[in-house]
């Protein structure tokens, strides 16, 4: 049974409550890879002399010089599976736990902080335009630094549909939900691509993690639901790093949502939106799920949380009774109604299914 979050949670126990100090050091093992910068190299050729390839230039550098050479890991896998079988591969249940290393405090308030200046739009008569989309009233996402557990464990996807590109495609959000299990929407994938590319870094702040140039995992296989492709319920992905991060940073746990926190500002919104900033995470809480349509085992969630590119992927939480974040959403998109610029609500894909998505990926993912 789902344990209900506290009523007014955000206004008073989660407001008044203290951070958790670490109670370790971080393993020497884990800090050297950490704070280890590291360039990771692949190729499209079944070997790659790596050695043999680079030469010093004159101005002191190293030059790599070796056609079919890939900055990153492509992945291997991108499926989608009906939610009979994704069920099935799963323990049962309506909830995953989270997990938080001992050498991590628990940050229950983030610490505040800007977006990096950009430049102002405005109309030909000199009005400005804020660039926003799927906005609600006034602007409500701050900026924030993501130190601590957990807001280091959401991060930034980088998504290429052509491995061989120096240059991502595009770029969405995502939460760590497992050792090595990342949680984000289904349209990010690259599904019909078969030379993919996904990069996960965690905790992004200014293009690096927080925690480290060390800390960012390519993604090895990503896996979807085929029950409805097109429907924002079964909008959600679950990816496989390479790397296990979620291991030494920690993860988000998941519940499936329950119609009686409806019309309750329980939820966080977490992402890194274009509109605000794309190297710099963004938040807001207080927000309360307005309605929800079933799909089978998937639930639309609507709300009006400010939502814009970028953001999508980004987790849709609270922090309940034990002091943990769980997941009940993963941020998709936005509809509207009337047919008009402005959206009359904003998306979140959840549900039993996306309990049972990352259920699969811990049984069948190590």
């Amino acid at each position: 049974m789902c344990i209900r979050p506290p009523r007014h949670s955000f206004q008073t126990n989660w407001a008044r409550r203290d951070d958790i100090a670490a109670t370790t050091e971080l393993p020497d093992k884990i800090a050297h890879q950490f704070a280890t910068p590291n360039l990771i190299i692949s190729s499209i050729k079944a070997k790659l002399n790596v050695a043999a390839q680079i030469t010093q230039s004159d101005e002191g550098g190293w030059v790599l010089r070796e056609p079919g050479v890939i900055f990153g890991i492509p992945g291997r896998s991108a499926k989608r599976l009906h939610s009979k079988a994704m069920r099935s591969g799963g323990a049962p249940g309506s909830i995953t736990k989270a997990h938080r290393p001992s050498w991590f405090p628990q940050v229950y308030h983030p610490r505040p902080s800007t977006p990096p200046r950009r430049p102002l739009l405005h109309t030909r008569d000199g009005r400005r335009v804020e660039p926003f989309y799927g906005v609600f009233g006034s602007e409500d996402r701050q900026v924030y630094y993501p130190s601590g557990y957990p807001w280091n464990c959401i991060g930034r996807i980088d998504i290429w549909t052509d491995a061989s590109t120096p240059n991502y495609t595009s770029h969405g959000s995502g939460v760590l939900v497992g050792p090595r299990h990342v949680l984000c929407a289904g349209h990010l994938a690259p599904w019909e691509s078969k030379k993919w590319m996904m990069k996960f870094t965690p905790g992004l702040y200014d293009d690096v993690s927080v925690d480290g140039p060390g800390v960012l995992s390519y993604v090895s296989d990503v896996h979807g639901y085929n029950d409805g492709e097109q429907v924002t319920a079964w909008d959600m992905a679950l990816l496989r790093l390479y790397t296990p991060l979620g291991t030494q940073l920690g993860f988000f746990g998941s519940k499936t949502y329950n119609a009686s926190w409806e019309n309750q500002p329980y939820w966080y919104l977490c992402g890194y939106p274009d509109a605000i900033t794309q190297h710099r995470p963004s938040y807001q809480l207080g927000i309360s799920v307005l309605d929800h349509d079933n799909s089978g085992t998937a639930m639309q969630l609507e709300h009006q949380g400010d939502s814009t590119g970028g953001d999508s992927g980004g987790p849709f939480f609270s922090f309940w009774p034990d002091g943990f974040p769980y997941v009940i959403g993963t941020v998709s998109g936005g509809e509207s109604l009337t047919g008009k610029e402005a959206e009359d609500n904003n998306i979140g894909a959840g549900g039993q299914a996306i309990v049972d998505l990352i259920k699969w990926g811990l049984a069948n993912w190590n």
